[in-house]
């Protein structure tokens, strides 16, 4: 049995995951093949679950801010300020798997964590930010 609560900066590493593996809710543990083909126990930490959830979430409210601030000072309306909207939650998709050395498997259960969760309060954040900046910079500037 091996246990992993190895930091690597606001990511902590939870389980190896073989690719055979799914899990599908948090469990306390992973049964998986090794190189060997022995069965290995992987045990989940929640705190470090939970502790790359929260860096996931705050990555995505502050790019969705910058977002917002970058499609207000340049005048961005309509369908082009929700397209920058998304290259950023894009972007910041791309640099959360990079973040995690190029496998989000052993920081979270599934790729949805990385890619959506936190989406839509982001979209709220740039919202907010999108039209004060606009209304600074455009309307009363």
């Amino acid at each position: 049995m091996r246990y992993y609560h190895k930091l690597y900066g606001n990511l902590t590493h939870v389980a190896a995951i073989n690719q055979f593996t799914s899990v599908k809710r948090a469990s306390p543990m992973v049964v998986s093949k090794g190189k060997d083909g022995k069965l290995e126990r992987h045990f989940l930490s929640q705190e470090n679950m939970q502790n790359n959830l929260k860096a996931v979430y705050f990555c995505r409210i502050f790019m969705s801010i910058v977002a917002g601030v970058v499609s207000g000072i340049l005048g961005l309306t309509n369908i082009p300020g929700f397209i920058i909207y998304f290259l950023f939650m894009g972007l910041t998709s791309g640099g959360l798997v990079l973040k995690s050395f190029g496998s989000p498997a052993a920081y979270f259960h599934s790729w949805n964590k990385i890619t959506f969760d936190g989406c839509t309060a982001g979209l709220t954040c740039y919202v907010l930010f999108w039209t004060l900046f606009y209304d600074i910079v455009h309307i009363y500037g």
